[in-house]
């Protein structure tokens, strides 16, 4: 009711997704609404600084990627079961989280159980301009998001305009971004086999 008194104030309302759009009508909201994508800068990165990232992460076979606050909302522990499937087949492959939150060590209790502690790197909180300019995305392969609340996946246009293809679940904004089997891979947010074998065919085909 607070945010709407101040929204059906203006004469049009401006929002990243569809489904940032469906929601505020569904909320109440009653000024016209525009949906207008979020836009990304591509920055070069350094070879030197990319090399770097790489030695860092030290993976002979393919890196997977995930950026985001560590927190429930993003579905960590699910894409950790599900990279425990990837690694049973392709035991070469690691998982970068780049991002810090409320979950960490949740987060890292989980990577000890399932033991994980030699192929998932925590890198912590990087600050945007160093993510996009240094060459964290251009060090990875495929990007992962198992999160099922984005409003928009601000980080999987990034790891777009980087060159990766993402493999995420087929929920609210991330589905705007995603075209299943045509620039990555959709999955029902509850099929870990079809996540772990959607993620297996991206390292297989290159």
């Amino acid at each position: 009711k607070y945010t709407n008194s101040y929204y059906n104030q203006c004469e049009i309302i401006t929002c990243p997704s569809e489904i940032t759009k469906q929601r505020l009508i569904e909320g109440g909201s009653k000024r016209p609404i525009k949906v207008i994508s979020n836009g990304i800068e591509k920055l070069e990165s350094a070879k030197a600084e990319i090399l770097k990232i790489k030695k860092r992460i030290n993976c002979k076979g393919k890196t997977l990627l995930f950026v985001g606050r560590l927190a429930y909302e993003k579905n960590l522990l699910y894409l950790l079961d599900c990279f425990k499937l990837i690694l049973q087949k392709r035991p070469q492959t690691k998982l970068v989280i780049i991002g810090d939150g409320p979950q960490r060590k949740e987060i890292e209790r989980k990577i000890k159980k399932l033991k994980l502690k030699d192929s998932v790197l925590l890198f912590g909180e990087i600050k945007y301009q160093d993510l996009m300019a240094k060459g964290y995305y251009n060090a990875c392969d495929i990007f992962v998001t198992t999160s099922t609340t984005e409003t928009f996946g601000l980080s999987v246009l990034e790891a777009q305009v980087n060159g990766l293809v993402c493999v995420g679940v087929n929920e609210n904004g991330v589905k705007y971004l995603v075209k299943d089997n045509y620039n990555g891979f959709l999955v029902s947010s509850e099929d870990k086999v079809g996540f772990s074998n959607a993620v297996i065919k991206l390292i297989d085909d290159k």
